[in-house]
C-alpha cells in the first residue's frame, strides 16, 4: 500500500540509528524526540485521538518544511501497531493497547484500532524503542501527505515519527498523545509559532 504513494519501506535498522544515538535506548516511554535541535515548540490537536496529526497541520507542516528539507525528502516512521498499517479491519476492541502502557481515551475521546501485542506485529519493525516499535519508510514529503489524504474516514495515516533525510528536523506524535514535538532549527521553529492554526508554543527539549 506504501508503496503507490511514493514511499518505500525501509528495512534495517540504520536509518533510526542516529535517533537512538541521540535519545538512547534506555529513555522512558514516550521520549522518542531526538536532542540536539536548536529549538522545540510543541503543537497542541487534543480534540483528534492520540497518535493522530490531524491532515491540515499536516499538510501546513510540510509547507513549512520544505524549505528546510534537501530535495524534500524525508523518512516516516510509523507504531507498528497500528492495525490500518497491517491491512487489518478497524473494528479491533479498542481495550487492546500495547502492553500496559497503553493510554485509555478520555471521554468524548475517540482512539484509533490497534493489533494486540500477541499479533507479532513488531516482526515488521525496523526502528525499536523500549515499549514502542516502528516501521519506516523513505520518500518525500508529498508522499506523506498523499497518504495521509487516502485515509479512510474516522482514520489518521499520519507518521509517529517523521524526521528530514539530513536530520536537520524531527517531528514526534507519540501513540499515546494528542500533541506532535518539532526539533529543528530556530527559523523552522519561529514560523510554526507564528502559524496561528498550530496553536504552538516553545518547549525545551528536556520537557518533550
Amino acid at each position: 500500500m506504501m508503496r503507490e504513494y511514493g514511499l518505500t519501506r525501509v528495512d534495517g535498522p540504520a536509518a533510526g540509528a542516529w535517533l537512538l544515538d541521540r535519545t538512547g535506548r534506555d529513555r522512558a516511554v514516550g521520549d522518542l524526540m531526538a536532542r540536539g535541535f536548536d529549538a522545540y515548540v510543541r503543537i497542541n490537536h487534543h480534540e483528534t485521538p492520540a497518535g493522530a496529526l490531524p491532515l491540515a497541520y499536516l499538510e501546513t507542516m510540510v509547507r513549512y518544511l520544505g524549505p528546510v528539507t534537501p530535495g524534500r525528502k524525508c523518512l516516516a516512521a510509523f507504531w507498528a501497531g497500528w492495525a490500518w498499517l497491517h491491512g487489518a479491519p478497524m473494528n479491533l476492541p479498542m481495550d487492546r493497547g500495547h502492553g500496559d502502557n497503553a493510554a485509555r481515551p478520555g471521554p468524548g475521546r475517540r482512539r484509533f484500532s490497534r493489533v494486540h501485542p500477541s499479533d507479532s506485529y513488531s516482526d515488521s519493525a525496523t526502528l525499536e524503542f523500549p515499549h514502542r516499535a516502528f516501521s519506516v519508510y523513505s520518500g518525500l514529503l508529498e508522499a506523506v501527505s498523499a497518504l495521509a489524504r487516502r485515509a479512510p474516514s474516522g482514520q489518521s495515516w499520519s507518521p509517529n515519527l517523521w524526521w528530514s533525510a539530513d536530520h536537520n528536523w524531527m517531528s514526534v506524535t507519540d501513540i499515546d498523545l494528542s500533541e506532535t514535538i518539532v526539533g529543528g532549527p530556530e527559523q523552522l521553529i519561529a514560523t510554526l509559532i507564528a502559524d496561528p492554526m498550530l496553536l504552538a508554543s516553545r518547549t525545551a527539549a528536556t520537557n518533550c
